[in-house]
């Protein structure tokens, strides 16, 4: 059955009117419920919990931020206000911000330095949490909002709202009747298995009392299974009992709970690992009680809650595999700094986000703040740095390994041609001539694609190779970061430019050559605002056409003159001695 979703939109009001209206259509195009504070405007606190009760309700959040902090309700704004309850609530959230709000006229702008102090704040806040997009006009808006959606309806389908006949409203009824009595049964034997490890979490100062935390505890499991008998209906192979048995978040619990993890961990745990398992679910034939192992450890290694510190959480992920085991076994690092006080550390996202990358940072490029420059990035690059370094040791079947090698180690993967991650300086000939020959091949089968009227399979693969290599040689023409993973170089492109033409200043740009690239393009015939709009449109493009690799004749042609770019700035610094 067709679902439509509910989305709350959370903006300032008076300066945003019209643009309101242009969102809440595309919201409607795109077959969802738009819900905001229009529909109930804030003055009270009792208004507050109208507000927050939709919110609940709510599939999606979307927040449009202008240059307006907007009203205050004890010191914060409405706006921040909604953005940190969907936080605190896990919404998926999309959040919009205008570009550069120093291009807005002074009636769009907050008048006092304290109003633009918090507003600042805010944005900074709001770029650490959700998927975020800029925008300058209402195209841009909507376009950002649309793809935005589609990506939170494809990768978070969430529960929506379903249209029923009489028929099929009566057999919902039925099954889901049928549901909430096996459910019923389930918790009332949990709860009281948990209510005996209830009193020493009476103390969390958020959670008044032991029966408060009993209902809170009830209705987080209650939500999990929820999404377990609708994501994982069919049952799972256990290997150990040669058997197929059904997904019990139960029976994890206890196992958790079994080895002294406090319980609001336990319910943390399943929740992270959920996503994993999905994903997990998409690409094997049938998942495994080992997949649930690994997705339960490496969920323990990723939960944040503030009360634990990471050396707890750290024990307690070890204590699972040695327990329960995990098929990707943990590898050992060697921290040899200090030759008379060794120490082990093991190796995980964390330990790579906070120690190794900003250490490979620092040796690739000197004296820079490796944490700016990692902020600087897109979202969650250090993670996909991670991911790769992780995956390459793994293959090299160790135990453990010498933290000095490690770092050497990568290095040589984030320096590897043919496709490094980054460049040691500006205006290195191998890389860019690598980059040049692979773009190259591909734009020539485009052309001859298009000049024939026959844009095959082989074309469409040509566009995306095209792009990545392009955009990789234009950055490491200019000694640029270009990223890990395929596409990555492109989509820093796109955020480099992005940031650019806003005036952010960058560390990480600043310490690169980049600053030249708006006066190259101006030499080879084009302007940097012409060549940031075909950037957004091959990158529009790209969104558009997902995994079928359906494009327009136009969009071939953005590609090829995304090339010409790239090849008359090879030229104009001749690193190819045949020009």
């Amino acid at each position: 059955m067709r679902k439509k979703y509910q989305v709350f939109v959370s903006s300032t009001y008076k300066d945003l009117v019209d643009v309101r209206k242009h969102v809440m259509n595309t919201i409607l195009k795109a077959s969802c419920i738009p819900a905001g504070m229009e529909l109930f405007p804030p003055t009270s606190e009792a208004q507050w919990k109208v507000i927050t009760s939709v919110i609940d309700e709510s599939d999606y959040y979307v927040l449009i931020v202008a240059g307006k902090y907007g009203s205050e309700f004890r010191g914060k704004s409405y706006t921040q206000r909604e953005f940190e309850y969907a936080i605190q609530k896990k919404k998926k959230i999309i959040a919009l911000l205008y570009k550069n709000i120093d291009k807005l006229d002074g009636g769009s702008l907050e008048k006092t330095d304290d109003k633009r102090k918090k507003l600042e704040n805010f944005r900074a806040l709001i770029l650490k949490n959700g998927l975020t997009g800029f925008w300058e006009n209402k195209d841009e808006l909507c376009g950002e909002l649309r793809h935005g959606l589609e990506d939170l309806k494809e990768k978070f389908p969430a529960d929506g709202w379903i249209k029923g006949s009489r028929a099929n409203l009566r057999k919902l009824s039925e099954n889901r009747n049928k549901n909430l009595i096996k459910q019923n049964t389930r918790l009332k034997d949990r709860v009281s298995d948990l209510e005996a490890k209830i009193s020493e979490y009476d103390e969390i100062s958020q959670i008044p009392n032991g029966n408060s935390l009993k209902k809170l505890i009830a209705d987080k499991i209650q939500e999990i299974d929820e999404k377990i008998s609708q994501y994982f209906p069919e049952k799972m192979r256990s290997g150990k009992l040669n058997q197929d048995v059904r997904f019990s978040s139960s029976k994890l619990i206890n196992s958790l709970t079994s080895m002294g993890i406090p319980i609001d961990v336990c319910v943390e745990v399943l929740d992270l690992a959920l996503p994993e398992l999905l994903s997990l679910k998409r690409q094997v034939p049938q998942l495994t009680t080992s997949h649930i192992r690994t997705a339960i450890s490496n969920a323990l290694y990723k939960i944040e809650i503030s009360q634990y510190s990471d050396n707890q959480i750290q024990l307690w992920g070890d204590a699972y595999v040695r327990k329960y085991g995990n098929p990707q076994r943990r590898i050992s690092i060697i921290m040899d700094h200090d030759p008379l006080d060794v120490k082990f550390e093991f190796l995980s996202y964390r330990f790579l986000k906070e120690i190794l990358i900003p250490d490979l940072i620092m040796d690739v490029y000197g004296n820079i703040n490796p944490r700016n420059f990692l902020k600087e990035q897109r979202a969650k690059e250090d993670a996909r740095i991670a991911e790769e370094i992780i995956s390459f040791v793994k293959k090299m079947n160790v135990y453990r390994i010498h933290y000095s090698n490690l770092l050497s180690l990568s290095k040589e993967i984030a320096l590897q041609p043919p496709h490094p991650w980054l460049v040691q300086k500006a205006f290195e000939p191998e890389a860019i001539q690598y980059e040049y020959d692979r773009s190259l091949s591909h734009a020539k089968i485009i052309f001859e694609g298009i000049n024939k009227g026959e844009l095959s399979n082989k074309a469409s693969y040509s566009v995306k190779e095209c792009v990545h290599h392009s955009s990789a040689g234009i950055l490491a023409t200019y000694g640029v970061y270009m990223g890990c993973g395929y596409m990555a170089p492109f989509f820093n492109l796109h955020h480099h430019i992005g940031d650019f033409v806003a005036g952010f200043d960058s560390e990480s740009i600043g310490y690169s050559m980049f600053n030249k690239f708006p006066g190259d393009l101006m030499d080879v015939g084009t302007s940097i605002s012409d060549f940031t709009e075909l950037v957004n449109s091959i990158r529009k493009a790209l969104r558009e056409s997902k995994a079928e690799d359906v494009f327009t004749i136009q969009q071939y042609k953005d590609v090829l003159q995304l090339f010409e770019v790239f090849e008359s700035i090879v030229k104009l610094y001749k690193y190819d001695e045949s020009f």
